[in-house]
């Protein structure tokens, strides 16, 4: 087995675990035991519990050498990723007594030591295993299997525990999900706003209003964190804007919301429509309704959405917002990320300013868009990450790398970055160029473009950028990579529209080159600095 493979995992721990990894092909360490040479570049997993029979004293000192271990990893291994399960009190613990509430401390100190480690590091991730809870089962643990095998957590509970740990897992990659589309009536609120009236809707109070104040403030702090939200409903449009204009109690505004399609027509239409407006796949938008028809219809004829039926009983809203948690669980959220909802905002205002000019170039002057070139630092260094992985439609070669690649890529190429602004707002970093210098040439080895800046000759600037920066440095040439794929066949023609000529292809893999011996530089049409 190649444990270096992304997928799989060195476990280090203390007590038998091998039964719950079932079949995954995993590898283990001896007990509390760490062969620090052998595991470089490896993707681990600590796992080390408390054992639960013992004396307390021994318990805090046990503690006290994880953490020593611990630094021994953090400090002197060079790993992929490292996932951190923290520890558990013993069930049986009576925190009446001194030596116990000792080591309740020890313990919660450790567990703040691996939470303050995932904080600071991108490649460490906290799984609390607490989260791992059996239904109508007072333990986990079973001294039987713990004296004959040393099994911290019973193997009864293997199904159960790979359940959990695979969507844990599944969640350190990046959620596709970027929307939400929402009803109103009886989804947002209990009743239905053109029958009952704006005053007599509920969204707050007691039961049932306060279910829907829970579910509304769980979806602004989506919303804060990048989510875009959207609303699809069948009402009248001045029975909404009334309620936006009267009821100031509500948890959720009108200017949380990036889209609406307030009208009569069928929602698979209007969700479409929004995907259209927006830019985004129809694949990461998930549709909540409390209709069965509404959800059926969606289903039929736009099975990529993701659908969930808002609970005819609204206490059970919580277990609505659990499945949520998971689909958009993500530990790494960029500055980009939490002004998504902004952005498409500001997106929507240039499309609405672009109807004013028949001459799309004058279009694109009057947005007055400036763009700022620099090259990677640790403020970017995760946007960037970011939009190496995530970007498809303008992304000359669709090659992804994992945080440890992406690390030694750092140090081996010359990493260029764009912020783009204009007079709608602040768009942040979207533009990235990995550049690999070679003697006398370079080779532009990925070219990425955020979907949305695109079509406002930034992408024309950018590259304009980088070839007059690398004739300054008096390299004869550059290079350039394109590969295809499905989604990235817009971008096929973008290097010969750059002046560049094609010298070699392979299966989909094409070598570009632009001889700078004569080159002439251009002029930016859109204003344009390095810093």
């Amino acid at each position: 087995m190649d444990i270096k493979d992304n997928n799989k995992f060195y476990v280090i721990r203390n007590y038998t675990v091998e039964h719950l990894f079932l079949n995954l092909d995993y590898s283990f360490s001896e007990y509390a035991s760490i062969d620090k040479k052998n595991i470089d570049s490896y993707n681990l997993l600590w796992f080390y519990q408390i054992p639960p029979a013992f004396g307390m004293e021994f318990n805090i000192n046990e503690v006290n050498n994880f953490k020593h271990l611990l630094d021994i990893i953090i400090n002197e291994v060079s790993f992929k990723k490292l996932i951190l399960i923290p520890l558990e009190l013993p069930e049986n613990l009576n925190i009446i007594e001194e030596e116990n509430l000792n080591l309740i401390n020890a313990v919660n100190d450790f567990n703040s030591y691996l939470l303050s480690l995932q904080n600071d590091m991108n490649n460490v991730f906290f799984f609390d295993i607490s989260e791992f809870k059996l239904e109508n089962v007072k333990t986990k643990f079973d001294f039987k299997y713990f004296i004959l095998s040393r099994a911290i957590i019973s193997p009864i509970y293997t199904l159960e525990f790979k359940k959990w740990f695979s969507k844990k897992l599944a969640s350190l990659n990046e959620s596709k999900y970027k929307c939400l589309v929402l009803d109103l009536d009886n989804t947002l609120w209990s009743g239905v706003i053109g029958e009952d009236g704006v005053n007599n809707i509920s969204f707050n109070g007691g039961y049932p209003g306060n279910c829907f104040e829970y579910f509304q403030q769980f979806l602004k702090n989506l919303s804060k964190k990048g989510i875009i939200l959207t609303v699809v409903s069948k009402n009248n449009l001045d029975d909404i804007e009334e309620l936006w204009a009267k009821r100031s109690d509500m948890v959720l505004e009108k200017s949380d919301f990036s889209e609406f399609e307030i009208n009569w027509t069928n929602k698979a239409d209007n969700i479409l429509k929004i995907s259209k407006s927006l830019n985004i796949g129809i694949d990461s938008m998930i549709f909540i309704d409390d209709s069965d028809s509404e959800i059926e219809l969606v289903k039929k004829f736009l099975p990529e959405v993701t659908t969930f039926k808002f609970p005819k009983d609204p206490e059970n809203v919580y277990d609505l917002i659990k499945e949520l948690v998971n689909l958009f669980k993500r530990y790494n959220i960029t500055k980009e990320d939490k002004k998504r909802n902004i952005y498409y905002k500001q997106n929507k205002l240039r499309k609405n300013n672009e109807i004013k000019f028949k001459d799309f170039n004058s279009f694109i002057k009057s947005l007055e868009i400036s763009i700022t070139a620099q090259k990677i630092n640790p403020e970017s260094y995760d946007r960037i990450f970011q939009l190496i992985n995530k970007t498809n439609q303008f992304n000359l070669t669709s090659i992804r790398y994992n945080k440890s690649e992406f690390k030694d890529k750092t140090l081996s190429s010359e990493i260029f970055c764009i912020k783009v602004s204009d007079k709608f707002g602040d768009s942040g970093i979207t533009g990235v160029a990995l550049i690999d210098i070679h003697n006398d040439y370079i080779n532009i080895s990925n070219f990425i473009l955020s979907c949305r800046i695109l079509g406002k000759k930034i992408e024309d600037d950018f590259i304009n950028f980088l070839v007059n920066y690398f004739k300054k440095k008096n390299f004869k040439k550059i290079k350039a990579n394109y590969i295809a794929s499905q989604k990235n066949l817009q971008t096929e023609n973008f290097y010969k529209k750059s002046m560049f000529k094609s010298i070699e292809s392979k299966s989909g893999n094409n070598l570009y080159e632009l001889d700078l011996k004569n080159y002439q530089p251009k002029e930016y049409f859109n204003s344009f600095k390095y810093e």
